[in-house]
């Protein structure tokens, strides 16, 4: 009978040494796999002598023999976790395509696992500048639709360099194709139109990559859907959209309403959602994305202020607290160690965007269903949310007369041009109050 073939590969630890091996020198361990005449190997950074090691051991996978010293159980373990983690890929990528070859083993023992994304690790960037190139040599479009598209795509690229808004690449500048959102791309738009560029060029922008994602979406790299939220964030007007422009807030008679209901709300999360709400307000309308963030360490309670990097513009901002806010910190020390509201883990990693993301959605969603059953315990017309904090602060603080520059700098915007963008209807009094203040006459 014929002696069948595997179908899959199967890994093994050597020793990278001579023939003639010496008992006391120490050799290089090794991870290979050998497949249809390719050979691949990978040091695993561990030495040992020939006579501590045993090649027959693990089903001929190898291992360290007991002679080795006291840690060679976590050695072996070591290497059993290794050798099972590259096995699994090379498992779950035949169970994608049927079968493997070398080269994607090599890359597997490698650390890189790409080639189980259903994106292949494309970068998404350069597939659609790509795109633009192909559909010009093929004829489907002129010199400067293709630059103007390369452009446009430019522009998304300096997006997520700046905001750090990739999901890999030393500044998370890099984004995988599969991994483009609604939400990313609503982002870039309202981050363009903060950045004054106006209406038309940015709908040209979000359809441009609408267009690729149309494309990559033929190919299975993006989920249809995806495609379409995409293409339905083209602004159909020549000025912001109604809830770009749209200000929320409360006035002084609903925010006093709404600051008297906390001890007559019926559970205690409700309670603490209130205060996260009244402390946003009361830090200069601090985005529920830097309460989120906020550590003791970030509040200086001699000089009462609190100092930290914004999440979302990477700006170190100082924003001055008083009292009202220090009560609500009152009832927060001692609650948790790193994070002053617990709305992450202590050991959570601020570095990792993608993760902090998720929680800020899950956040937003859970305080904002609160908020609103705390809207009918307040008797305010309309249900509030987080974001209504930020703005309630910066109009009230419009309507006494505070310069708009010191608002900008107190809200962390980029540029004043940003405020008044948003707040541009709440502007137009207190600019009068200013020239009717002057009264030149001559």
């Amino acid at each position: 009978m014929a002696r069948q073939s595997r179908q899959f590969p199967q890994g093994k630890y050597i020793l990278r040494a001579p023939r003639a091996l010496q008992s006391e020198q120490v050799y290089a361990i090794y991870l290979y796999y050998y497949w249809r005449g390719k050979h691949v190997r990978r040091s695993v950074d561990l030495y040992v002598a020939q006579k501590d090691w045993s090649q027959d051991a693990n089903g001929g996978a190898g291992e360290f023999r007991p002679s080795y010293g006291p840690n060679y159980k976590e050695r072996n373990a070591y290497l059993k976790e290794l050798m099972h983690d590259v096995d699994c890929k090379i498992m779950d990528y035949i169970k994608l395509h049927g079968e493997i070859d070398g080269n994607t083993i090599e890359a597997f023992v490698s650390g890189d696992d790409k080639a189980l994304r259903k994106d292949n690790g494309i970068d998404f960037i350069e597939f659609a500048k790509q795109r633009f190139v192909d559909r010009y040599n093929s004829g489907k479009i002129g010199v400067s639709s293709r630059e103007n598209g390369i452009s446009y795509i430019n522009q998304f690229a300096k997006f997520l360099k700046q905001e750090h808004r990739g999901s890999h690449g030393e500044h998370s500048e890099l984004l995988y194709l599969g991994e483009i959102t609604e939400q990313l791309v609503l982002d870039f738009r309202n981050w363009q139109l903060g950045n004054d560029r106006k209406v038309d060029t940015v709908n040209k922008v979000v359809q441009a990559i609408a267009g690729v994602c149309q494309y990559a979406s033929q190919m299975r790299y993006v989920p249809i859907e995806v495609t379409l939220a995409i293409k339905d964030l083209h602004l159909s007007d020549k000025s912001l959209d109604a809830e770009e422009v749209t200000v929320k807030y409360l006035t002084e008679e609903e925010l006093n309403q709404f600051a008297n209901i906390r001890d007559t709300l019926p559970h205690i999360r409700m309670k603490d959602f209130h205060d996260m709400w009244m402390f946003s307000f009361y830090a200069c309308g601090l985005r529920l994305i830097d309460m989120m963030t906020l550590r003791w360490v970030d509040i200086d309670f001699k000089k009462q202020v609190i100092r930290k990097v914004q999440v979302k513009t990477r700006n170190r901002n100082v924003i001055p607290i008083r009292q009202s806010a220090f009560d609500i910190l009152d009832r927060w020390i001692g609650r948790y160690k790193i994070f002053v509201f617990g709305l992450l883990p202590d050991k959570f990693d601020l570095n990792n965007d993608e993760e902090l993301r998720k929680r800020r959605n899950s956040v937003t969603a859970t305080i904002n269903t609160s908020l609103k059953r705390q809207s009918k315990f307040a008797n305010l017309k309309n249900e509030i949310t987080f974001h209504w904090a930020r703005h309630t602060w910066a109009v009230l603080a419009l309507e006494k007369g505070v310069e708009i520059s010191k608002i900008s700098r107190l809200l962390g915007h980029t540029s004043t041009a940003v405020t008044e963008k948003v707040y541009a209807e709440f502007l137009p009094d207190t600019l009068g109050e200013v020239v009717d203040g002057l009264d030149f006459k001559f």
